[in-house]
């Protein structure tokens, strides 16, 4: 949109999705051991953006 002279005003509208998937610590397996379990992880993110800016 554009105002007057050398001004304008500009609007955005966004929309993202990712879908991730890692391992998360999940415990050691005994009290004397360092070795760990991991469990799988899966999530779907989303998000919306909506932006306005003003130019001069």
């Amino acid at each position: 949109m554009l105002t007057k002279g050398s001004q304008a005003i500009s609007l955005s509208i966004g929309y993202t999705y990712e879908k991730l998937e890692f391992e998360t610590f999940d415990r050691f397996t005994s009290s004397t051991s360092m070795n760990y379990t991991r469990s799988p992880r899966k999530l779907d993110c989303e998000g919306i953006s909506i932006k306005l800016g003003y130019e001069f």
